[in-house]
C-alpha cells in the first residue's frame, strides 16, 4: 500500500496484535526479488492491486512456504478485520467451520449468494476443539455474511452476538498462545542469547556535542532558507498516486519542520509566497495609502493607527506555519530577533532612503535558486539512498519505483536531502544495537559498518523510532539478514509511521538560523 493513511491504520492495528498476542509483525526493509528468498522463506507480501473493496476470506489452511499474499479490501481496514485476516495468515480457521458447529449455530443455506457456500463447510481435523464454541471469535461471521436477499445465514441456538469484527476475543488470544507459546518462548530465548553479551555492556555517558561541532557538520548540508527548490523533469514518468505521494510527503515535512518545499517546475508559474514583482506591487499598493509627510530626525517605531511618515517604510512580518521550537539553542538563533506578536507585526521605522516603499532583492532561495533538485523516475527495483544534504549545484534526484511502495520509503529519502544521515550509523548505535555481520551481504554490511562522530547526532538520544532508522529485518538469498535491538522489549525499530519526535527536534535544530532568514528576509521593507 502506497497510501499513508492505509499504511498508518494496517501498523497500528498490527502494533494491537503484537500488545495482546506474543506474535511479532515486523516490517521488512525491502520487498524480496530473488527467487530463493520468494519459495523459502516465510514473509508476507500486503497489496491490493486490483484496489478489492472486500474482505478476501479463506477457510484453507496452507503450509506457510515463501511469500504469501495478503489482500486486504478497502472495507476491510478495521482493526478486527485486519486482525481477522492475521488470524488466517497465522493458521486458524473460521470459528462458524468447526466441526461441532451445529450445536451452537444453524446455517441457513438457502440464503447465502451462489460461489459463497465454500466458506460455510465445516471442517474436520481441528485440534482446538476441546476450547469452547467462542461466539466473540473475530474469526466468527456475523449474522447475515454473504447474504443474497438481506436474510440471516448464521443462526444462533442461543441469543449470543456473533461477528464482532473490533478486537481479539480472549479465546481468540488463548488460541494463538496454545500454538505458538513454544515457538515464540524459543524465539525469545535465542533473542536473550544474543543480545545479553550487548546488554551487560556498560551504557556510555552520552558524549557532549558542542555546538560548534554540529553546526561545522551540517553546514554544508542543510538548504539555505530552509526552502528545497524542486522540479520534476519529466511528469509523465510519474503516475498521478506517485506525485500525489510526493506531495504528502512534502506536506508532512512542511506540517512538521520548519522546512518549505517549492516546485520550480514552471518557471512561469508564482510560487505560493509570490513573486517579487508581485511583492512590490503590494508594497506600492500600501505607498499610495501613505499620507506623504516631510519628517525629518531620528528613527521612530509607531502604532499602526498613526500615519506613515515621509521617507519612512513598512515592515511587516511574515507568519509562519512552524514555530522553531522554544527550547532552540542560543547558537542556531540570529541576531535581532523581532517580537512577532500580534501586537507588532506590523511597525513603521524611518530610514534614510529615497524612496517612501521598498523591496528587498528576490531571495536565492527562490526561482532562480543555485541548488535545484530535479526529480526522476527509475524502475529499477529497490529504493537507493542518496547523499545526505543539499546538492552542492542543481541535482537529479533518482526515484527507483520500489521508493513507492509505501509513502514512508519516499520520506526516509527525502529527509536525507535534508542532510541527515541513517540512525543505526550513530556513533554510539553498538549499545543499542546486535548486528548479525555474517548474515549481512557485502553491500549492506559496507553501509552499516559506517559510523559516524557524535555531531551527526546533533546532541539528540539513539532513536529507535526515527524514519532514519532501518526496519530490522532484510531478506536475501533466502536469508535473513537481522540487525537486533537493544533495550526495547517491543522490539519496534523501523517502523517508519512518519517523522519520529526526535527527527521533528533535529531538523528543526539544524535548520533553525536559516528559518529564521526566511523569515526576515520574505519581509516587506
Amino acid at each position: 500500500f502506497a497510501d499513508s493513511l492505509i499504511s498508518d491504520i494496517i501498523i497500528k492495528a498490527f502494533d494491537y496484535i503484537e500488545k495482546v498476542t506474543c506474535i511479532r509483525l515486523q516490517r521488512l526493509r525491502e520487498k524480496p526479488v530473488d527467487e530463493q528468498s520468494l519459495q523459502n522463506v516465510e514473509w508476507l507480501y500486503i497489496t491490493n492491486p486490483s484496489g478489492v473493496k472486500q474482505c478476501v476470506h479463506s477457510n484453507e489452511r496452507k503450509p506457510n512456504t515463501g511469500v504469501q499474499m495478503v489482500v486486504l479490501g478497502y472495507d476491510c481496514l478495521s482493526q478486527g478485520e485486519i486482525a481477522h485476516e492475521i488470524m488466517h495468515v497465522l493458521g486458524f480457521s473460521h470459528e462458524h467451520t468447526r466441526s461441532d458447529r451445529d450445536r451452537y449455530i444453524t446455517i441457513l443455506w438457502d440464503n447465502i449468494k451462489p460461489g459463497y457456500k465454500k466458506y460455510f463447510e465445516a471442517r474436520h481435523g481441528d485440534r482446538l476443539l476441546n476450547l469452547p464454541y467462542d461466539y466473540a471469535s473475530v474469526l466468527h461471521y456475523p449474522p447475515r455474511a454473504f447474504s443474497k436477499n438481506g436474510q440471516i445465514t448464521v443462526m444462533t441456538n442461543s441469543d449470543n452476538k456473533v461477528g464482532q469484527r473490533n478486537v481479539l476475543s480472549e479465546m481468540d488470544v488463548e488460541k494463538i498462545g496454545i500454538i505458538y507459546g513454544r515457538e515464540c518462548v524459543d524465539r525469545n530465548k535465542d533473542y536473550l542469547l544474543k543480545t545479553c553479551p550487548s546488554v551487560v555492556k556498560k551504557t556510555p555517558q552520552p558524549e557532549e556535542v558542542l555546538p560548534e561541532q554540529i553546526e561545522d557538520y551540517f553546514k554544508d548540508r542543510i538548504w539555505p532558507y530552509g526552502i528545497v527548490n524542486y522540479q520534476i523533469k519529466d511528469k509523465l514518468e510519474f503516475s498521478a498516486e506517485e506525485r500525489e505521494n510526493i506531495k504528502a510527503v512534502f506536506d508532512h515535512i512542511e506540517k512538521e519542520t520548519c522546512i518549505e518545499f517549492r516546485d520550480v517546475t514552471d518557471p512561469d508559474e508564482l510560487d505560493d509566497n509570490g513573486s517579487a514583482a508581485e511583492i512590490h506591487s503590494k508594497a506600492m499598493s500600501i505607498k499610495k495609502e501613505t499620507k506623504h509627510e516631510s519628517n525629518k530626525g531620528n528613527d521612530t517605531i509607531l502604532t499602526n493607527n498613526e500615519p506613515q511618515k515621509e521617507n519612512q517604510t513598512l515592515i511587516g512580518s511574515e507568519t509562519t506555519t512552524n514555530a522553531i521550537p522554544d527550547t532552540t539553542p542560543s547558537y542556531m538563533k540570529t541576531n535581532g530577533d523581532e517580537d512577532t506578536s500580534s501586537e507588532s507585526r506590523r511597525r513603521y521605522v524611518r530610514t534614510p532612503s529615497k524612496h517612501n516603499v521598498t523591496v528587498l532583492p528576490e531571495s536565492p532561495a527562490r526561482r532562480h535558486a543555485a541548488n535545484v533538485l530535479t526529480l526522476v523516475h527509475s524502475t529499477k527495483s529497490g529504493c537507493q539512498c542518496p547523499t545526505p544534504g543539499r546538492p552542492n549545484g542543481n541535482k537529479e534526484l533518482t526515484i527507483n519505483a520500489d521508493c513507492f511502495n509505501s509513502v514512508n520509503d519516499l520520506l526516509h529519502v527525502f529527509v536525507h536531502m535534508l542532510g541527515l544521515d541513517h540512525q543505526h550509523n550513530m556513533h554510539d548505535r553498538d549499545y543499542f544495537l546486535h548486528i548479525e555481520w555474517s548474515n549481512l551481504p557485502p553491500e549492506l554490511s559496507e553501509d552499516v559498518k559506517t559510523k559516524l562522530p557524535p555531531a551527526a547526532s546533533a546532541g539528540f538520544a539513539y532513536d529507535y523510532q526515527s524514519v532514519m532508522h532501518y526496519p530490522w529485518l532484510r531478506i536475501k538469498d533466502g536469508i535473513t539478514k537481522i540487525m537486533y535491538p537493544i533495550w526495547n522489549d517491543g522490539w519496534a525499530m523501523g517502523h517508519w509511521q512518519g517523522l519520529s519526535w526526535t527527527d521533528v527536534q533535529k531538523i528543526n535544530l539544524i535548520y533553525t538560523a536559516e528559518c529564521e532568514k526566511r523569515k526576515q528576509h520574505t519581509r516587506i521593507i
